[in-house]
């Protein structure tokens, strides 16, 4: 790959969604890239940044940004957060809501949408009381194919496979020709949206509760910064954040909300 054509692309991965790509990570291009190559019936990488540079880049960006972000995810991803979220985060949230009866969780980066539908599933096991209640999961993605797959909320044999236990399965999806779909009790509790949290959050509305799972650690500090700002100002005064495991708030706004082993926050009064 030429240095000019590696540059440009890193340049167009980093402005376009904020990930900071290595110039060591040349290879991560070429692979990633290689598919959209063969779908185009491009040669090489160097036609593929002609074309960005010139009159195919409406077309191909959203497709070289779907190619670039990873898409890592599964159902009841950890096990230990969705614990937590059912032993402490949501009593506490009901406590504080139950007046209002209103509910507003973002899952900010959904991927194919396996977070977002546990999160669902989650309250309908645990608090049926909710359905009675204004309840939203946002659930968003930079990426719209991944948008696409999230609102259908389809998903393979493969992916069910990957933690979501048979009897959930059973109550909560129908079978369908290539795998299993989320029911519309479930279905109608997401609300999918393109999103780029590097970009205002416009239309974003206050959250009790902001799920930004191992999402940090693929920028650079001065995008976490920026991407931080961002969730702290549509999060609600009381509202908790749930980070990664080896991610923690970029401000000393926040504190452990369930002692040092958790990796829930929540504003510092």
């Amino acid at each position: 790959m030429h240095d000019q054509d590696l540059h440009f692309l890193i340049e167009l991965v980093r402005s376009s969604t904020g990930i900071q790509l290595d110039v060591s990570k040349s290879y991560l291009l070429q692979s990633r890239l290689n598919p959209l190559l063969r779908v185009e019936g491009m040669k090489d990488l160097h036609e593929l940044c002609n074309a960005l540079r010139g009159s195919g880049a409406r077309r191909l960006l959203p497709q070289v940004i779907d190619a670039m972000t990873t898409n890592e995810t599964s159902f009841f991803r950890d096990s230990a957060p969705f614990q937590q979220l059912a032993r402490e985060v949501f009593p506490g949230l009901l406590d504080a809501r139950r007046q209002l009866r209103k509910l507003r969780i973002w899952s900010a980066a959904c991927s194919s949408g396996q977070e977002a539908v546990s999160l669902a599933i989650l309250m309908a096991e645990h608090f049926p009381e909710l359905r009675n209640w204004d309840v939203r999961i946002l659930a968003t993605d930079v990426s719209p194919a991944m948008v696409a797959r999230c609102r259908a909320a389809t998903f393979t044999e493969n992916e069910m496979g990957r933690g979501m236990p048979p009897e959930l399965r059973q109550r909560y999806f129908d079978r369908t020709e290539s795998g299993w779909q989320a029911k519309r009790e479930i279905r109608d509790l997401l609300h999918v949206r393109e999103v780029n949290l590097i970009q205002p959050l416009v239309g974003v509305e206050t959250q009790d509760l902001v799920l930004l799972r191992n999402v940090l650690i693929y920028f650079d500090e001065p995008t976490r910064e920026k991407i931080f700002q961002g969730i702290t100002r549509v999060l609600a005064p009381d509202g908790f954040l749930l980070l990664g495991t080896a991610e923690k708030p970029r401000s000393d706004g926040y504190e452990r909300a369930f002692g040092p082993n958790a990796n829930v926050f929540r504003k510092a009064a």
